[in-house]
């Protein structure tokens, strides 16, 4: 392990804090509070059984070792990872990325779940769904999805012979052509 050697970090505190036990209990914290104002309830494991788990990962040591090299950013810093986001903290639903990696996993997370399943229609003949106006835009081979989200919205009769509506929405708003 390398020497802690910044100015500000003459507090005991902060020097453990940047020691794998120290970064481990107060990550620890953090999960307890964010698990119960999640709603996940209390964790199931206890400060030692998560130290252990993470003193014995090759990718925590491997990240620790980076967030030292990279002189402690944030970035760079250790982070757990909900697998399944819609599960708590569980050993077999967690695993260990980079701070700046759980951040754009947690963006993508977040736009998936925006994402509103569309039906695709011809003459009124139900076809199939796509996971996204994205997805029928791509199926379409369309540069943009504007001509969908027209459709959708009551702007445009049809796209390439096609007509779309929301997935759970009234059947009767549909128009077709």
């Amino acid at each position: 392990m390398r020497e802690i050697k910044f100015r500000a970090w003459d507090n005991p505190t902060e020097k453990y804090r940047h020691t794998p036990k120290g970064m481990l209990t107060n990550l620890y914290q953090k999960l307890k509070d964010r698990s119960t104002a999640k709603g996940y309830g209390s964790l199931t494991f206890s400060l030692n059984d998560f130290k252990l788990w993470a003193l014995n990962s090759d990718e925590f040591k491997r990240l620790f070792e980076i967030w030292e090299f990279d002189n402690y950013s944030k970035n760079a810093k250790p982070s757990v990872d909900r697998i399944n986001p819609m599960k708590g903290y569980v050993f077999d639903n967690m695993q260990w990325l980079s701070w700046s990696e759980n951040y754009y996993k947690g963006i993508a997370e977040v736009a998936d779940k925006k994402k509103k399943p569309v039906e695709m229609y011809k003459d009124g003949r139900f076809l199939g769904t796509f996971k996204s106006v994205q997805d029928a835009q791509l199926f379409l081979g369309l540069k943009s999805n504007g001509d969908i989200s027209d459709n959708l919205r009551g702007k445009r009769k049809t796209v390439k012979g096609y007509s779309f509506r929301y997935k759970f929405e009234n059947p009767e708003s549909l128009e077709v052509n």
